[in-house]
């Protein structure tokens, strides 16, 4: 029996076959083509995905600021305006000025409590240097001596951080190096 008149010969089917394969080759690297540029897609998307998290995660945290810092600085104005009427009245001896000042005394600490529980932590910079960066210089005194020139003189008020950042410095006051004139010694003498 023989082939059909339609079937290829031998060497017809070998080209036929070289064809195929050549065919699917190209459909092979045509594939693998489209799998590398997906493969490049998707690390580019997940770098994307990993910095828009990250920005949005430093958004979530400054937006907490945002939110707490009002009701924080009025417990913080709070908290000054305690202090004040504690130094106004521990000179007073009446017994009832007394129970007054521990009540105002523990009230302030309850204030300071709040705060910390909500991030808020109260600090009094232990250096003698004026530091800008947390101090803020509410008044200043003047001295001769160069070597007081930015030493703290008085600690007004505490100040407040959140996760590390200054929310409101420290109030102090500072001494500030004023030379004497030499018309302001006597003569023969010193002041």
């Amino acid at each position: 029996m023989s082939p059909p008149e339609n079937f290829p010969n031998e060497s017809g089917a070998t080209a036929v076959m070289l064809e195929l394969l050549g065919q699917l080759k190209g459909g092979i690297q045509e594939l693998k083509a489209s799998f590398d540029e997906k493969v490049k897609f998707d690390v580019g998307r997940e770098a994307v995905i990993d910095r828009l998290h990250a920005e949005l995660q430093e958004y979530k945290a400054d937006l907490v600021l945002k939110i707490l810092k009002p009701v924080a600085l009025d417990l913080i104005n709070l908290h000054d305006d305690v202090g004040k009427i504690l130094i106004a009245h521990q000179a007073e001896e009446a017994e009832t000025a007394a129970n007054l000042v521990k009540l105002i005394a523990s009230f302030r600490s309850d204030i300071e409590d709040i705060l910390y529980r909500h991030g808020f932590e109260a600090f009094s910079k232990g250096d003698v240097e004026f530091d800008p960066k947390c101090q803020r210089a509410f008044r200043t005194v003047s001295t001769g001596e160069v070597a007081m020139d930015r030493k703290i003189v008085e600690r007004l008020r505490k100040g407040f951080k959140y996760e590390g950042r200054v929310v409101r410095p420290e109030i102090v006051a500072v001494y500030t190096h004023k030379p004497i004139s030499p018309a302001a010694v006597p003569p023969g003498g010193t002041q």
